[in-house]
Order: structure tokens, then C-alpha cells, then sequence
């Protein structure tokens, strides 16, 4: 172990934390989501908001929560997308670990204590901690189960969507690796992908400490914005920059499960024609993968209903 690990691993009880912020035109919203991080039953932790260019009145909000607490930053960037934003907090941090939090959702008041217990409680400083999730829809809470790891670090994160605000890892990790600023979607999927190539080692905190708002302006609404679409092309990305670390039926399997995705959209929105190529597409391109489901859906997009028990007994 290096004199840095070992140190650090001598003053686990006093971890520091920075947890990054980054926001764009969510006055409304970030009120909830800057006290949910005060709120912290642990009180060592930074708070950086980093504001992309917000042209509401988000400056002021955050001056009016912060109210003389010290541990509150506020950064202002001209608008260039999120991985920027969170570039620009890790690069301003101090904390021995860093978290995110997207300014609409919530952490427990016991995540970062959660999270630094977990820390303390291994002696691997290099690991990539995740905590569990819960959504917020329609005024209730729901936990959502723990992800299995039954593949390689790159290949789960490949695999399953692990937003940042589960996340913490090390600031050594954090400034060897940055997030893709070419990525608008999936490029927290990217930047796991590659950590986790070098560093594959994953704890996982069996609570759920991160609370995820579902509202009709989520960056990934697949009833309102054709969001899966740039994430088939972004994955295409990813994979093609990591081949040799994850698994290319694994990959094909994700890719094709985005087409789902975009079925909903083209659903939603009244594109019916659009919706049946899309599924007969992931049929040509994947016939094999949740086949059924396909074409339940491909004759659902031209309106061939599925039979009821009646008709099949009628005929």
C-alpha cells in the first residue's frame, strides 16, 4: 500500500467529502436538494455548486440556503453541459472522497455517513462505492433492488445505469479521470467504464441513500425527449473506445435494449411508423433477445391488439 493510502487510511473516521453539483436554469427545484445535503448526520463535507450558465435566478436561491455556511461554494461557467460542470467541482474539491448530486434529487440524511462507514470499514481506498437507489414519483417512495455483480466492473457498469449520485470515489481516481465533455448522455456510463477498468473493485452499501425525482423534466424522460437515441449512438462510442474490456454480447444486449426506449417516445408522441421500425430493427439487429416482447409491441405500434381470452375462445 503507498504512504498516501496508508495515511488515508489512518483517518478514516475523519473523511472529508466533496460532493459536486451541477445545475442549469433549477431555482425551483434545487432549494430541496442543497438542504437535503445540510441535513447530513456526518458534517465533514464540502458542497459545490457549480452553475452552467443558468440564466434564472439560481445565484440567488443558492446565496439565500447558504446563508453564511462556509461549506457551500458556488461557481458560475458559461453554459457547457454537465460533464463539464462536474469536471470544473472535482477539479475545485478538497474532499478526500468525492459524490454527486443532481440538483433535483435528494440524499437521505444518512448518506454520506453510510458511505464513510463503508469506507472505513474496507481496505481497499480504491474501490468504487455505490449506494442503493429510490425514486420519487407522484408524491411516493420506492426502493429500487440492488443491481447483482455477475460480470466484470466494466461490464456492469456498461450494463446497468449507475447514476452519479450513488457514487463515491476517491479524488485521486476522480482527478486521474474526467468525465467526456463530447457525451451529453451516458457519460457517467463512460467514465465507470473506464475507472472500473483500471480499478474494478466495487462495494456496494446495502441502504438506499439516494432519492431520484421523477418529473416531467428529467434529462432522461423517454415520453418527452427521444433520449435514447443518443444513448444507443453513445454506447456505440463507449464500446468502440473499450473493446477489449467488456463483453461484446453483453454489449449488443444493452445497445438493443435501447430501442425500447425509443419506442416509447416514438409511442408517446404519435409516431406510430416510427415506433414499428424501431422494434423491427431491434428484432433484425438482435432476433433473439426478448423476442416476445418485440413483437408484442411491433403489432401494438400498428394497433393489432393481443387477443383476450374471449376472442380465442370464439374462434
Amino acid at each position: 500500500m503507498d504512504t498516501s493510502s496508508s495515511k488515508l487510511m489512518r483517518s478514516t473516521e475523519s473523511l472529508f467529502f466533496s460532493i459536486i453539483l451541477p445545475t442549469y436554469n433549477r431555482s425551483y427545484i434545487i432549494g430541496e436538494t442543497i438542504k437535503s445535503v445540510i441535513n447530513q448526520t456526518y458534517d465533514k463535507w464540502e458542497l459545490i455548486v457549480v452553475d452552467d450558465g443558468s440564466t434564472d435566478n439560481t445565484k440567488e436561491v443558492v446565496a439565500e440556503i447558504k446563508n453564511g455556511d462556509n461549506r457551500i461554494r458556488y461557481i458560475y461557467q458559461e453554459n457547457s453541459e454537465r460533464s463539464s460542470a462536474r469536471n470544473n467541482g472535482i477539479l475545485n474539491s478538497k474532499g478526500d472522497f468525492i459524490c454527486f448530486i443532481d440538483s433535483d434529487d435528494l440524499f437521505r440524511e444518512y448518506h454520506i455517513f453510510k458511505i464513510n462507514d463503508a469506507i472505513k470499514s474496507s481496505e481497499n481506498l480504491n474501490a468504487i462505492f455505490i449506494t442503493g437507489q429510490s425514486i420519487l414519483k407522484s408524491g411516493k417512495i420506492e426502493d429500487l433492488p440492488e443491481e447483482r455483480i455477475l460480470t466484470s466492473a466494466p461490464d456492469f457498469f456498461f450494463t446497468n445505469t449507475i447514476i452519479t449520485g450513488r457514487m463515491a470515489i476517491s479524488s485521486k481516481i476522480l482527478k486521474e479521470f474526467h468525465f467526456d465533455t463530447d457525451y451529453r448522455i451516458s457519460e457517467d456510463t463512460d467514465l465507470w467504464v473506464r475507472i472500473s477498468s483500471l480499478y474494478p473493485d466495487i462495494i456496494q452499501l446495502n441502504c438506499h441513500t439516494l432519492v431520484y425525482r421523477v418529473h416531467d423534466f428529467n434529462s432522461v424522460n423517454p415520453e418527452k425527449y427521444n433520449a435514447y437515441l443518443e444513448r444507443k449512438l453513445t454506447l456505440k462510442k463507449i464500446y468502440n473506445s473499450n473493446k477489449t474490456n467488456l463483453n461484446k454480447n453483453l454489449v449488443s444486449k444493452t445497445i438493443n435494449n435501447c430501442y425500447f426506449g425509443m419506442y416509447r417516445y416514438y409511442k408517446s408522441n404519435g409516431y406510430s411508423f416510427r415506433a414499428f421500425f424501431s422494434m423491427l430493427r431491434a428484432i433484425i439487429e438482435l432476433p433473439n433477445h426478448r423476442f416476445k416482447e418485440k413483437i408484442y409491441l411491433l403489432m401494438t405500434s400498428i394497433g393489432i391488439p393481443k387477443k383476450n381470452k374471449s376472442e380465442k375462445n370464439n374462434n
